[in-house]
């Protein structure tokens, strides 16, 4: 509250501030941004959580193309340790509304993430996350797109 009195006394004083207030950038980071910041709780998981998550970056394809992707060797796509889970977005880190696919436990057993059938957007990129189940629990997920 300190910072507001002076804030305001300056401006009484006859300054040009108009409401300034000390934020913390993680509060402040666009949705999209945040699911890349670590969880404020360890307690959070699945793959609906909106933070923790690493970017596997970007995957071209042919728009309209049906893609297969994911880290599960089971299935015969990558590798993973521990209990990963993955999100796929439009070409940037996406928020769990906005995905267009994600996989927590693969239908090919264990607990590696595989999607069989997600459609290439019209921008002709995916973009990939990978986490894991428990925010900020060991985890690795090398994933292969076919």
């Amino acid at each position: 509250m300190r910072y507001a009195r002076t804030a305001l006394a300056l401006c009484l004083a006859g300054c040009a501030l108009a409401h300034e207030v000390p934020r913390d950038s993680a509060v402040d980071a666009p949705p999209v941004t945040r699911v890349l910041l670590p969880c404020a709780s360890s307690g959070m998981s699945g793959p609906g959580r909106d933070c923790g998550w690493t970017s596997g970056g970007g995957v071209a394809c042919r728009p309209g193309a049906t893609i297969r992707i994911g880290c599960a060797a089971g299935c015969g796509l990558g590798s993973c340790s521990g209990d990963s889970i993955m999100r796929v977005c439009d070409t940037a880190p996406c928020l769990a509304s906005q995905a267009l696919a994600f996989d927590d436990d693969s239908s090919c057993g264990g607990l590696c993430p595989f999607i069989d059938g997600v459609t290439c957007p019209g921008s002709g990129e995916l973009f990939v996350l990978t986490g894991p189940f428990s925010a900020g629990a060991p985890y690795t997920c090398s994933f292969v797109v076919r």
